[in-house]
């Protein structure tokens, strides 16, 4: 909402990984649309959080194109299989324990007011850490109906959804 914002310059990181599916593409318009509201009083950095994950999870951004091109049904499958809660939690358990270092390095090279994540890999990952400032963090869901259950963390302030198909 215009008008919210002090004079102060609030910083901003929005978070993304180039897995395919819009995320990056997502950070860049909030940039955009935050910039055209606010302009000075606003910060911004966008930031691929694909080097701050543990492997295999870094290896995303090499395997989504691949997959998709020369494996899409073994990729449908293996997003079926990987959509529930059981599975959302082991990810997030392995994330932060085998990714604690990457973790700090990431909160200490970009700190921030307000924390923006557009992927459902940073909503596992930094959200929860301990390593984690006391510093909102907000996740923006691109999908318009069928929602990865690994974008949802309790670990979250606040989610936003496009549509009421994508919430349910």
């Amino acid at each position: 909402r215009p008008g919210i914002m002090t004079a102060q310059s609030i910083r901003i990181v929005l978070i993304y990984a180039d897995t395919g599916g819009g995320h990056r593409s997502t950070a860049q318009a909030i940039a955009a649309g935050l910039k055209s509201l606010y302009g000075e009083r606003v910060n911004i950095a966008l930031v691929n959080a694909t080097p701050y994950m543990p492997y295999p999870f870094n290896q995303a951004e090499r395997a989504y194109p691949l997959a998709i091109a020369h494996a899409r049904p073994l990729y449908t499958a293996f997003w079926h299989i990987t959509n529930n809660t059981p599975y959302a939690h082991a990810a997030s358990g392995t994330m932060r324990l085998s990714g604690k270092r990457l973790i700090g390095r990431f909160f200490e090279a970009h700190p921030a007011d307000i924390y923006v994540s557009c992927h459902p890999l940073v909503n596992q990952l930094l959200p929860g850490a301990a390593e984690r400032p006391h510093t909102p963090f907000l996740a923006v869901v691109s999908d318009m109906v069928t929602v990865h259950t690994l974008f949802w963390s309790k670990h979250l302030d606040h989610i936003t959804v496009p549509t009421a198909q994508a919430k349910a």
